[in-house]
């Protein structure tokens, strides 16, 4: 029965189970929720955002890289994964990581007035 239970939890609860395993510095536990959220529901940015921190507090660089980058497949503009793939970068010491040369419509951001 408890099986049946861990399938039918919904996505929010194993979201705050990974935000809880990250205040508590649970890191390894932490890459095992966020796998396990983009296993049962797919990658998201949020998710890959989690497990880039993650993956950068135990030292797994080259993951954190992957799932950062991974975030700005999705979202080229991501500030999260932007600013933590420069720390990255800073802390490799080398070649700059490739940022997305993508560009962003300005409409996109103009409301109509009124609304």
């Amino acid at each position: 029965m408890a099986e049946f239970a861990e399938r039918i939890k919904p996505r929010a609860q194993y979201v705050d189970e990974a935000i809880e395993l990250a205040l508590a510095n649970r890191w390894v536990e932490a890459v095992q929720v966020n796998r396990g959220i983009m296993d049962r529901f797919g990658p998201d940015e949020d998710t890959l955002n989690r497990l880039g921190k993650a993956y950068t507090e135990l030292g797994q660089v080259d993951n954190a890289v992957d799932s950062y980058k991974g975030t700005l497949k999705m979202n080229p503009v991501n500030p999260i994964a932007v600013k933590n793939l420069g720390k990255l970068q800073a802390m490799r010491g080398g070649q700059p990581v490739p940022m997305s040369k993508a560009k962003v419509d300005v409409d996109a951001f103009i409301e109509e007035t009124g609304k």
